[in-house]
């Protein structure tokens, strides 16, 4: 009888363990099958990327998701509490004090109210478009010519928005557009800066092109190195510059 007892005990501890054990496994799995959907902008020289989570499997975002968004250095996080037309977004540090967003395929198109961040500033925002992270139709598209030699580079034409302008990305680099068509490139530590990287540019509209200067092999000639969209006092730049500068520049 007591042998019964010990073994029945030990059947029912086992089985609580698989229970608990496939439990397990079956959040885990729950956990990995989450999708997200990040939409991004620029607007001011900041770059703002909201990500949303799903609390089911599907995926295109649906009341009670959960987001972040980050502008810069500032992170707001809560809950979808609309999704349809606009998303509504609504801050857990914030609650009943939402901001509305609007979105067109991956790109951020709208953003008004109040944005509670999670360090506790609170900022109105009235952003009626936002110039596009991921370049409209794909890869940047040269327009011109996709490389010049030294000797036959185009006349600049409708630079003066950039001519003897500065614009700073990250990693402390700074882009200089000077007069004479050319451009600077420099890396800075403190006050010390060291030049890497020169080439040509040309301007279409609000639109600068870039030509990097390339010397190592033959004579001088100029490729296609990537283009920036000007906005206000910043640039969204695609292209090989977002490499060593990142995807926004603010004039200096």
């Amino acid at each position: 009888m007591l042998k019964k007892s010990i073994f029945g005990f030990i059947t029912l501890i086992v089985g609580v363990m698989m229970v608990l054990s496939f439990t397990a496994c079956s959040t885990d799995a729950a956990d990995d099958d989450a999708q997200t959907v990040t939409y991004s902008g620029i607007s001011g020289g900041i770059t703002y990327t909201l990500k949303i989570t799903e609390n089911t499997s599907r995926y295109v975002a649906e009341v009670g998701d959960t987001y972040v968004l980050t502008a810069g250095e500032d992170v707001s996080s809560g809950t979808v509490t609309a999704s349809s037309p606009d998303l509504i977004l609504e801050p857990t540090n914030a609650p009943g004090v939402p901001f509305t967003v609007t979105v067109a395929g991956t790109n951020l198109s709208t953003m008004v109210g109040t944005i509670t961040w999670e360090n506790g500033k609170a900022v109105t925002v009235n952003i009626t478009s936002f110039t596009p992270v991921t370049p409209p139709g794909g890869d940047p598209v040269n327009p011109f010519e996709d490389e010049y030699l030294d000797a036959d580079f185009p006349s600049l034409n409708g630079a003066e928005d950039f001519i003897g302008t500065t614009w700073k990305g990250n990693q402390d680099n700074t882009l200089t557009f000077n007069s004479n068509g050319t451009w600077t490139q420099k890396l800075w530590v403190g006050s010390l800066s060291s030049t890497v990287g020169t080439g040509r540019y040309l301007v279409s509209g609000n639109t600068v092109y870039i030509y990097w200067h390339e010397t190592e092999d033959g004579p001088a000639y100029y490729y296609f190195n990537g283009y920036g969209i000007k906005t206000g006092n910043s640039i969204a730049m695609y292209g090989g510059m977002t490499y060593v500068g990142g995807d926004t520049w603010t004039k200096q």
